[in-house]
């Protein structure tokens, strides 16, 4: 009898041990994943790469750090306009997509695994859809939504997790409006916006994030004062010079003809991109051309007009023959357009 319950006494001790060498590892990891994510928000993507990259070790065999590394590239393409780390990308998310897929395999998957996963579906579908692949789009979305949901009836603690859910949701339902008639194509779109707001009350690591995205959300319905409340109340403390906000924020004054302080706010987010490691002739090209829109508006002709010169000039050095060239070729009617005046 003592030997049963010196051995039970063993296991339990042991479990014990293990246990607390896996909390001391999650909080190792928490640590981790947070500073990277404030070295995001301040611009620094190259270190939080390497921060990200530290979790590997932690947690391998996982779509966890592929996911982070691959959301960083993605946040640096979108706000410098800068495609040059796009094949890193894709590298990065199709990673923690396979990694995902081998956990779904696995016996012993967890509701993060199923996170994740659903998570690096979710960034691939947004990619895809911007880059006009939108069947592809579709078919990662639907499949992030289930990974996502599965994630949630396994640890209905994570909060994190209706950042997801709720981006899904409000996305779908704009970009399927054509189909709110029928069955399965209703507009949820203020359910994805609470979910987005539980995860930006209660999340663990999205609590920030999930506020940029309502920025970007809150100018798709046009909901002005909500976006800019948005800004002013939680997020221009944190980084005034942040771009992603910036670019929607100088739209909204634009979308509300307030052209004043839409040139201002161009301007702002141009020093701030002229003046980083990430700049592109690609972003440059584009905010010329917005500026002088708003300088237009004001009867500001010539700068308007030296705006446009100088974004033209950079013809040769852009890369992105869709989005840049548009841009390119705005610029050129709207110069001839003053001109001819």
């Amino acid at each position: 009898m003592k030997t049963i319950f010196s051995s039970l006494f063993l296991i339990l001790f042991l479990l014990t041990c293990v246990s607390e060498i896996y909390a001391v590892e999650d909080a190792v990891v928490d640590s981790i994943v947070l500073k990277a994510i404030e070295q995001v928000h301040n611009e620094q993507f190259l270190k939080a790469v390497e921060t990200f990259k530290d979790v590997r070790p932690m947690r391998p065999g996982t779509p966890m750090p592929y996911f982070y590394i691959a959301a960083t590239y993605l946040a640096l393409i979108t706000e410098y306009r800068n495609p040059t780390y796009r094949p890193l990308f894709e590298a990065y998310i199709d990673s923690a997509v396979t990694f995902g897929e081998k956990r779904d395999d696995a016996t012993d998957a967890t509701a993060e695994d199923y996170f994740y996963y659903g998570g690096a579906l979710g960034y691939r579908g947004i990619y895809k859809s911007e880059q006009g692949d939108w069947w592809g789009a579709f078919k990662d979305g639907a499949r992030a939504r289930g990974k996502l949901e599965k994630a949630l009836e396994m640890d209905s603690t994570n909060f994190d997790i209706y950042y997801g859910l709720g981006s899904y949701d409000f996305w779908r339902s704009v970009k399927t409006e054509v189909f709110w008639w029928l069955p399965f194509f209703s507009d949820k779109r203020q359910q994805g916006i609470e979910y987005m707001w539980k995860a930006a009350e209660k999340g663990k690591y999205s609590q920030r994030e999930v506020k940029y995205a309502l920025i970007r959300v809150y100018h798709e319905i046009e909901e002005w004062e909500k976006m800019f409340e948005v800004w002013f109340k939680y997020l221009e403390d944190v980084n005034p010079d942040d771009p992603y906000a910036l670019w929607w924020l100088a739209d909204g004054y634009a979308q509300l003809g307030q052209w004043g302080n839409c040139e201002e706010m161009y301007k702002k987010l141009f020093g701030a991109i002229e003046e980083s490691e990430f700049y592109h002739p690609d972003a440059e090209v584009e905010l010329r051309y917005k500026i002088a829109v708003a300088q237009k508006n004001q009867n500001k002709t010539e700068k308007a007009i030296e705006n446009l010169r100088k974004g033209i000039s950079l013809e040769l050095k852009i890369s992105d023959v869709e989005k840049a060239n548009q841009y390119l070729e705005d610029s050129k009617e709207l110069l001839e357009n003053i001109l001819s005046r």
